[in-house]
């Protein structure tokens, strides 16, 4: 069956064909914007319909992973080779690709023989305007503004955070590790999962280590109060395993909601977070699963603060990071491909 395969190997997109079809077409949109692999098909085929019926409609296809590096999220052979077919069959029928970075813009252009370059929108968060940081009456449920408040220390105890998935992958138990060789760091953790297996498992690491006392495990903030919350950290911590494609080419969220609170990054040497840390000067880069070395990475950034945050004070770099200049970009490409409505 070839691409046309994914329908016996895993049935799931055409679930999510089924619903949604009815909503699109009672919209009847100009554009149908695609996020991820998952809804790829689900935007072709409407668009296809569409025009079958005589409107004139725009599909955009919003790349966020490189499908074919996803052997890491499901360990099935037969899953992997079904959403590899299912983006391939329907990529031809989309008018533009949008991805979050550079390097997976390359790839795409290259595994697809696309004929643009995908557009690249990064997964920056709103700026936070000066002043800001005190305008908003929002808290925890225990009261906290912020991550600092939060975990209950004050301004001159060094803090680490780390915000996003609680998952191996993401080796949040070397930031644990590292609190080895670091007595007196505290890490915070603003987690999607507080009572996981994996969760359960940092506890009892930072117990075995005598760390228990300095590691804080928090829920998800409001997005929109993110950046300020985390401002009040040390340094932001991006511990991500390196080796797998997707892992290697991300320039994720956190990276730039940590820009965004203006703190020093400390990341893993995955290369393309590593490459732009060390081009832009903002923090440091450690090894792998290597909390020894975490730990020298998170000391030097805390050892000459004012040099790792110095870049954030260049005109206009942390404006090019934020969601605002990149909505701009989805602007542009809105309106080159309905130019034809006038």
């Amino acid at each position: 069956m070839g691409d046309r395969a994914w329908r016996r190997l895993d049935p799931l997109p055409l679930r999510y064909e089924l619903s949604y079809r009815d909503k699109i077409e009672e919209l009847q949109p100009d554009l149908i914007h695609a996020h991820d692999y998952r809804m790829i098909g689900v935007a072709a085929r409407a668009g296809v319909r569409a025009r079958a019926a005589g409107r004139d409609v725009r599909v955009v296809y919003d790349a966020h992973e490189f499908v074919p590096g996803l052997a890491q999220a499901n360990p099935s052979k037969k899953w992997l080779a079904s959403q590899v077919a299912y983006e391939r069959e329907h990529i031809p029928y989309v008018d533009a690709v949008v991805t979050v970075s550079p390097a997976l813009a390359e790839m795409l252009q290259t595994s697809h023989g696309l004929k643009e370059l995908p557009v690249v929108t990064l997964n920056a968060p709103p700026k936070l305007v000066p002043g800001e940081e005190t305008s908003s009456d929002w808290t925890t449920e225990g009261g906290a503004r912020d991550v600092r408040e939060a975990c209950g220390l004050g301004p001159g105890t060094p803090l680490a955070v780390y915000c996003g998935g609680a998952a191996p992958q993401r080796c949040l138990h070397t930031i644990v590790e590292s609190l080895a060789y670091a007595d007196d760091v505290h890490a915070a953790f603003m987690i999607n999962n507080l009572e996981g297996e994996y969760v359960r498992s940092l506890r009892e690491l930072a117990e075995s280590i005598g760390a228990a006392d300095r590691v804080h495990f928090m829920p998800y903030v409001p997005y929109d109060v993110l950046v300020r919350f985390l401002s009040t950290a040390d340094v932001g911590i991006h511990p991500l395993r390196k080796g797998p494609v997707n892992h290697e080419v991300a320039l994720s969220t956190k990276f730039f909601e940590f820009m965004q609170a203006r703190l020093p990054v400390v990341v893993s040497d995955v290369k393309a977070m590593a490459d732009e840390v060390n081009r832009v000067g903002n923090g440091e880069v450690f090894r792998s699963e290597d909390g020894k070395d975490l730990a020298r990475a998170v000391g030097a950034v805390l050892s000459d603060r004012d040099r790792y945050t110095a870049p954030y004070d260049q005109p206009g770099m942390l404006d090019e990071w934020s969601w605002e200049a990149q909505a701009e970009k989805y602007v542009a490409l809105y309106e080159r491909l309905l130019k034809h409505l006038g």
